[in-house]
Parts: C-alpha cells; structure tokens; sequence
C-alpha cells in the first residue's frame, strides 16, 4: 500500500512539475522540422516533448548497447561452456588413452572434433589413439586434417614425422622435419633431418643439416665429430672400388679430421692388403688413441703376431693398456693377459693375474660381472697350466657361482642324479 501511494506521489509531482513548466512559458514558439514544415506552440510544451524525445532516444541507444552485451554475455557462456566441455572430455579421453582403451579414447577424440573441427589438439591426440592401436596410416590422414586448418602446426609436423618413420617412409619424415626448420628452427628437427639424411646416404643433405645444428648452438666438439664421420662415410660412396684414390683420400682426410677413427681403420685396411704392416699397425694404434679404445690396440697387436711379430704385438697391447683409464684399462690389461697367455708367457700371466685386483682399486672402479667372469677364465686356464689342479678348481666353481646359467645348470644336472637310480652297467654281475 505504501510503494503504492509513493507511486503515485511520484507521478503526481512529474505531472505537476510539467503543467508547471508549461504555465510559466506560454508564449508561442515555431519549431521549423524542414524548410516547409513546421510547428507552432507553447514553449513549455516544446520543452517538454524534447525532453521527452531525448529520455526516448536515450533509452533506444541503451537498449541497442544493452541487446549487444546480451548477445556478447551469451557468446563469452557459449565459449566458456564449450571450453569446460573439451577440458572434460580431453581428460577422459587421456585416461582412456593411458589406460590402453584405444577406441574409446577415438571415440572421446572424434565427438570433440564434431564439435569443434578446427581443434588441432584433439586431431593430434586422435593420431595417437590410432598409432596406439596400430592404425599408423589412419593416424597419418587425421594429421594431413589437422595440416590442412594450420599447415605450419610444429606439433602436427614433428607427429607426421614421427608416424612416416613408424611407416619406414624416412623420406616423407626429412620433408616434415625441413618444413619445420623453414618455419621454426629447432635443434631436434636439425638433428633428426640430419640423422635420417645419413641413414639414406644423402650426405650432402646430412651436412647441410648438420650446419643448420651448428648454427643453433651444437656443440663444437661433438659437431666436428659428426661431420667427419659423415664426410668420412661420403668418401667411401665417391671413391668405391677404387683403392688407390681411396687410400690417397683417406690420406687426406685423417689430416682433417685427426679424431675420426673409422677412418684410420679402413686406412690400416688397405696399407695391410698392400703389406704395409707398419703403416697399418700405426693407424690402428691412432684409431685407438683416438676413439679410446683398447679394440683398435688389440687389432694392431694381431696384426703384429698374424705378421711374426710377438713383440711388437706385446708392445702395442702394453701401450693399450698404459693409456686406457677405468673400465676401459681393465678390460685392456685383460686383454694383455690373453696374449700373455696365447704367447705362453706364462710367467707374465701370472704376474698380470695376481696383480689385477690391485688394478682395479688404483683405477678406483670396480670390476664389472664380464670383466670379473672372462678374468676367472683366465685365471682358471692359467692355473691348470701350471698344473695347480686344486687351485684350478677352486676358480672354476666360482665361475660357476659368478655365472648363474652355468651354476643353474650344474644343479639342476646335480638334482637329476640324486633323484635317478644309477646305471644298470655300474652294477656287479
């Protein structure tokens, strides 16, 4: 009752503010709306319908802005509504994808998409869903798809890459990771293109991209390795067949690339099928300076003793052992200690035998289960040389301890025999 009565003192005052208004400006005014039309009347009602029409105006110009915050509201809710819905089906389509659960996981993948076909995210995912259930080539049409709405999409590219290797199509994959480095150069891209290039054979391309990962930031010294062993392995492919022009480029290119030792080895290669034993046991003890390597030095001192040289061979396999360092020195006094024992320089086995522990604490590594199991040969062997049976047997069962098929083995032939009866040969007529 009482907003009522407000209500109508309200009105009751606006009304008589305007009969107000028109009784104090009652003189005549002409309001000209165009050159032959116009309207006369009390100023005070002039002044009143301007006012009139401007709260009108007013109010449309409010209610057009107020209907286009309306719309805009609902579209910010359409957008916010449709982005909750994808966070919640994307992390139930990734529990489906951890889980195992393939086709349920495309088929969360696949009604995202419906909703939303330019969602590159989901397309990416849905390729992993069919990788995962072997579909690679279905996989590599949803990217083609999900090209198709960003063709530049580094995360796209480096899938498509991915599944054309899974496809063994390394061609296809160098085209996706070289639209990668065009658009956003990265090392990765640089090193797989690089990497696939080498496994084609396209060395030159391999180069290229090995500069391209140089010039992002590779490391020195592992880049110069890198492209020796590519320019290493283009020279083999230039020069095939001829021996003569390989050797001489081989020549040449050791002078390069000093730490390439492949390149030594194939060098020794030649200098001993033209019986240049020298020279070849030379470039063998390079290549094992260079890639610190016992197997070079061993190869040397067989090339040694395969040429009636024993102690050149024991010189070099000395000289193996003198510059190895940890696990690589034990294995190259082992090593040394066989061609002790080929050589039957059985004093000097012995020697290297009982000092090879005292070996392994000055290296300060221990002794690894192979190295330990080809040392207790060794030892075994030299014991049974010098006629110390017991001692012999002693290290045999600890080879057989150390290697567990060889001890499985022996107890289960041991098992057997205590649970057979003994042959009937064995029993007194």
């Amino acid at each position: 009752m009482i907003s009522r009565i407000n209500k109508f003192v309200l009105v009751f005052l606006i009304v008589g503010l305007a009969l107000y208004v028109v009784l104090i400006n009652r003189d005549s005014v002409t309001v000209h709306l165009s050159p032959g039309t116009s309207v006369s009347a009390a100023a005070g009602v002039v002044y009143i319908a301007l006012f009139a029409l401007g709260i009108i105006f007013t109010a449309l110009i409010s209610l057009i802005f107020g209907i286009r915050a309306y719309f805009r509201e609902r579209r910010l809710h359409s957008r916010e509504k449709q982005r909750q819905d994808f966070y919640h089906g994307m992390l139930k389509a990734r529990g489906y994808l951890v889980s195992g659960e393939w086709g349920k996981a495309s088929d969360q993948w696949e009604q995202i998409i419906r909703r939303d076909p330019t969602d590159i995210i989901a397309r990416v995912e849905l390729s992993r869903c069919l990788e995962g259930a072997g579909d690679l080539r279905g996989a590599l049409k949803i990217l083609e798809e999900a090209r198709t709405a960003d063709p530049n999409n580094t995360e796209v590219l480096f899938r498509a890459a991915e599944l054309n290797l899974a496809l063994k199509n390394k061609t296809a994959a160098i085209d996706n990771l070289a639209m990668i480095l065009h658009n956003q150069p990265n090392k990765r891209a640089a090193a797989m293109a690089r990497d696939l290039s080498e496994e084609l054979e396209r060395y030159g391309d391999a180069l290229e991209y090995q500069a391209r990962l140089e010039g992002l930031g590779a490391s020195d010294d592992q880049s110069r390795q890198v492209r020796g062993r590519i320019e290493f392995k283009r020279t083999l492919l230039e020069i095939n067949g001829d021996a003569a022009a390989l050797e001489t480029a081989l020549r040449t290119f050791v002078k390069k690339f000093p730490e390439c030792a492949p390149a030594y080895e194939r060098l020794a290669e030649l200098e001993a099928r033209g019986g240049k034993v020298e020279d070849a046991a030379q470039h063998l003890i390079k290549a094992g300076r260079a890639a610190r390597s016992s197997d070079f030095w061993l190869k040397a001192a067989r090339l040694w003793l395969k040429n009636g040289q024993p102690d050149r061979a024991v010189s070099a396999a000395r000289s193996a052992a003198r510059e190895a360092e940890g696990q690589t020195r034990l294995r190259a006094e082992l090593d040394l200690i066989g061609l002790f024992m080929s050589l039957n320089m059985m004093e000097e086995v012995r020697r290297s035998i009982e000092g090879f522990p005292t070996l392994a604490s000055a290296e300060n590594t221990e002794i690894s289960h192979d190295l330990m199991h080809d040392y207790l040969i060794l030892k075994g062997l030299m014991l049974s040389r010098l006629g110390e049976y017991e001692k012999s047997a002693e290290v045999w069962q600890k080879l057989c301890d150390c290697d567990f098929q060889i001890r499985d083995s022996v107890l289960e032939r041991r098992s057997t025999g205590n649970n057979s009866a003994p042959s009937p040969v064995l029993s007194t007529p």
